[in-house]
């Protein structure tokens, strides 16, 4: 997400203002953490990213980490 940030032209505290929240979550995301599903189409449209292409590597990483999860001892 940084990089997208990047390429659009955008500080932190520009992400944090146009979506209503703290520059701390935009670190967060950028860091691997991911917004929650009403902030996503918000944050896709500001980077000019197709949502699913945006956070396709976090919820991959998830399913994979689930799949560890409930693999028999």
């Amino acid at each position: 997400m940084r990089a997208a940030r990047e390429v659009g032209g955008y500080s932190l505290p520009q992400v944090s203002k146009k979506l209503g929240v703290t520059s701390n979550s935009v670190v967060q995301w950028e860091r691997g953490s991911i917004p929650n599903d009403e902030l996503r189409p918000a944050i896709a449209a500001l980077y000019g990213v197709d949502e699913q292409i945006l956070f396709h590597e976090y919820e991959a990483r998830m399913a994979a980490n689930r799949a560890l999860l409930e693999r028999p001892a």
